[in-house]
């Protein structure tokens, strides 16, 4: 019994002098965080394994948030992030309402000012994550630089900025869902790698958020009737659609 508390109390010791030399040494930056992922992942690209720190970052949030309750995680994000690793990178996330019964039976009038209850709480809450993250968005319905409604109002694309990067945050709010949903966990690029003592405590800033997490999403039988969907229906094709069908299939 004396053991063990000896020992927590040496775990808190240390905890506590670790936290001394970060105040000294200065905390480590994003940068040096994103060398520390290309050493451990392989991945070279700078800019992609940045956009996926924020996305991750952005996810973390929405699970410890009201929203989790609300949404599914769906498309590309989902499908590197949640079922087949980072065969590709994806700068968007996409989500799609999960109680659809809800909007049933309603007239139009009182559809739109349920929706737009939903947009402002989605909106503020990504303005709450901007700031943290240092990104430029504003919760602002009429301003097109960040929120695009499409679909007669019934899907709403969100804007942040990362200088001169976008990274869109889809969400749609009406659709019709074929196959059950089910909780997947999000993977980040540290996936199966080896981290020592010394690299969890230097990095805990970013490890406390880029680690994975358990999320409500699409079935990927679902994600693939929606990639054939855009494939059918786009003016414009994108590979990526192809890529992720050949994924899928």
């Amino acid at each position: 019994m004396q053991g063990t508390w000896i020992e927590g109390k040496s775990k808190r010791i240390l905890n506590c002098i670790q936290r001394v030399l970060k105040g000294l040494l200065g905390m480590p930056g994003l940068s040096e965080f994103v060398s520390f992922i290309i050493e451990k992942s392989g991945i070279k690209d700078v800019s992609l394994i940045e956009s996926d720190i924020i996305l991750h970052r952005v996810l973390k949030d929405f699970c410890s948030s009201p929203l989790f309750n609300k949404y599914l995680f769906k498309g590309g994000s989902c499908l590197t992030k949640c079922y087949f690793g980072y065969y590709r990178f994806s700068v968007d996330l996409d989500f799609t309402w999960r109680e659809q019964e809800m909007w049933a039976g309603l007239g139009e009038k009182k559809l739109r000012r349920k929706l737009l209850a939903e947009i402002k709480d989605f909106a503020s809450f990504l303005k709450t994550v901007s700031e943290k993250l240092g990104l430029r968005f504003e919760a602002e319905l009429k301003n097109r630089n960040f929120i695009e409604f499409g679909g007669g109002g019934r899907m709403v694309t969100f804007k942040l900025w990362k200088n001169s990067e976008l990274i869109k945050i889809q969400v749609n709010f009406i659709e019709k869902l074929l196959f059950p949903i089910k909780k997947i966990t999000v993977k980040t690029l540290l996936d199966g790698a080896k981290l020592s003592t010394d690299e969890k405590a230097y990095f805990e800033e970013f490890l406390d958020f880029y680690k994975p997490l358990q999320i409500m999403a699409y079935d990927e039988r679902e994600i693939l009737c929606e990639k054939v969907r855009a494939i059918l229906t786009r003016r414009a094709q994108k590979l990526r659609d192809f890529y992720d069908l050949f994924m899928l299939s």
